[in-house]
Parts: structure tokens; C-alpha cells; sequence
């Protein structure tokens, strides 16, 4: 972690951050510190500890617990994904009008375009059949621990 969150609490980390959110409330609600006391010992605006304080009110201390952002909605959609893994398992390019029986990223992403109109691009497609890879590999894992077993 660099220095930089010094100068500005934005850069601090979530687990960090969660905690000095709890400090920060637990100073104004429990020992009675004035919310711009608090603000002036931590370096944060006033307004940080006034809304912190009334999370805290509503719903308690893990309210100020840092929440991961929710992301942008996932391209391959479970639709997408079932259909996927139907035509990478049974058919080849060749059904789709490709000269090559094996599968690219590239045909893909096309087919995946051409078939439900949702642009992905190639590298996309590429994290979407690594985690397919991760899941498959978990699974033979156990498997093989429970014929070890036997």
C-alpha cells in the first residue's frame, strides 16, 4: 500500500477503511467526542462522520462496513452460458458456416453475437470458459478424493 492514503481517506483500503469508520462512530456515539473533533484526529470531513453516524443509528455497526461495488452486469448470461457449453460440447464451427472444426474465442464471440445480439469480445469469452476450466478442475479434485477413499 503506498503512501498516498494519507493525504486522502478515498485511497484506503475497504478492511482498513471499515474500521476507522467503527473508531470514528464509537468516538461520537459511545465517548461522546464531537463529530468535528473526530473528523479533525482521523483527517475526514465532517460530513463523513455525520452520515457515518447515521448508518450506525439505523442499522448498527455493520452498516459501516465497506460494501464490494456491484460491477457492470455479466455479458455471458446464464442463457448465454447454457448454450454455450451445449454447442462447445456437441457440435463444431463447421455447423455455423466456419471452415475449421475447431472452436476460437473469435467464432465464439461471434456466433455468440449473431445468435442473442450481445457484443463480447474474444477475451471475454476467454475468462468465461477459464472459470468453466477452474469449476471442472474442483470437480475432479473431489472426485478423486472420494475414489482415494473407497
Amino acid at each position: 500500500m503506498s503512501n498516498d492514503w494519507l493525504s486522502d481517506a478515498r485511497k484506503i483500503p475497504g478492511e482498513p477503511m471499515s474500521y476507522i469508520r467503527k473508531l470514528a462512530v464509537q468516538s461520537v456515539v459511545e465517548r461522546n467526542y464531537s463529530p468535528d473533533l473526530v473528523a479533525s484526529v482521523f483527517g475526514l470531513s465532517r460530513s463523513s462522520v455525520y452520515e457515518w453516524v447515521k448508518k450506525y443509528e439505523k442499522a448498527g455497526y455493520d452498516a459501516l462496513n465497506t460494501q464490494d461495488a456491484p460491477g457492470a452486469e455479466p455479458r455471458i448470461t446464464a442463457k448465454i452460458d447454457t448454450w454455450l457449453k451445449s454447442i462447445v460440447l456437441s457440435e463444431n464451427p463447421t455447423s455455423y458456416g466456419y471452415d475449421t472444426v475447431l472452436w476460437t474465442c473469435q467464432i465464439l464471440a461471434e456466433i455468440i453475437e449473431k445468435t442473442f445480439c450481445v457484443r463480447v469480445i474474444p477475451s471475454t469469452v476467454s475468462a468465461h470458459l477459464r472459470q468453466w476450466v477452474s469449476v471442472i478442475k474442483s470437480h475432479v479434485i473431489v472426485l478423486k478424493s472420494v475414489i482415494r477413499r473407497k
